[in-house]
């Protein structure tokens, strides 16, 4: 369970800062982010990577149970499998979803979910709930 306090603390205060800092830095996020899709190579270390991170929580936080550990286990398969069909399938529709955040009102609607999402995690990290 220490792992899950852990993990909730790493991604709570991850999604958070990452979250205001796209609110804040608004227009030279979309930039970004075009730029970043439209290179393979970005696109293939931001998969391994995110293949690596996610696998990481499945092996050691693969914990399906009613309440607040199974936000992080879903967290980690869902990085894996994204960065996994993007690294087995780059630049294919699926990838089109980074796209997505240079339109404005999703990049600030998906900010806010980061935002409410890690002051979630990050209060039950650090024992809030």
């Amino acid at each position: 369970m220490e792992l899950s306090y852990f993990l909730a603390q790493f991604f709570g205060i991850f999604m958070i800062f990452k979250g205001v800092a796209i609110l804040v830095r608004k227009n030279e996020m979309k930039s970004v982010i075009s730029e970043v899709t439209e290179s393979k190579a970005m696109m293939l270390f931001a998969s391994i990577f995110g293949m690596a991170l996610g696998l990481f929580v499945i092996l050691n936080h693969n914990i399906w149970v009613s309440g607040w550990p199974v936000v992080v286990t879903i967290i980690g398969w869902g990085m894996f499998l994204y960065s996994a069909k993007n690294y087995i399938v780059p630049h294919s529709k699926g990838s089109d979803c980074l796209k997505r955040f240079g339109n404005s009102s999703f990049l600030v609607f998906a900010s806010v979910i980061n935002i409410i999402l890690g002051v979630y995690l990050a209060t039950v990290g650090f024992g809030g709930m």
